[in-house]
């Protein structure tokens, strides 16, 4: 038992060293990557990787400009849509009493020709 606990010892005070020359790497590793002004996570420059961020910020800005006027213009054209059928609607309904003021006139001048029109207006009893 005696010997397990000074094995387990020595095993311990080793892996703590190993600890320690770990740590002083990645501090080393920390410094160059700080001096070469490299993202530790994406292994690329700083100053890339701000650039494609204010790439992509840019875009983004662009698409929502895009967005918006899009809706502004989908609003008009409902509008747009909207009048143009009450036009329509109006047309026709005016084309409509055309159509019937045609029809009135012709069955008013026909009747005229036959001779029903008698009165004060162009009839036999003002000639």
């Amino acid at each position: 038992m005696q010997d397990r606990v000074s094995e387990l010892e020595r095993e311990n005070s080793q892996l703590q060293t190993e600890n320690g020359d770990i740590r002083k790497q990645l501090d080393s590793c920390r410094l160059l990557l700080a001096a070469g002004n490299i993202d530790p996570v994406l292994g690329q420059t700083i100053a890339e990787t701000e650039e494609q961020n204010k790439e992509l910020q840019n875009n983004v800005m662009t698409v929502s400009r895009a967005v918006l006027e899009l809706g502004t213009f989908s609003k008009n054209m409902s509008a747009h849509r909207q009048q143009l059928q009450e036009v329509m609607q109006k047309t026709t309904n005016l084309k409509c009493n055309q159509e019937q003021q045609i029809v009135e006139r012709a069955v008013f001048f026909a009747t005229r020709r036959n001779g029903e029109g008698h009165g004060l207006c162009g009839g036999t009893a003002a000639r």
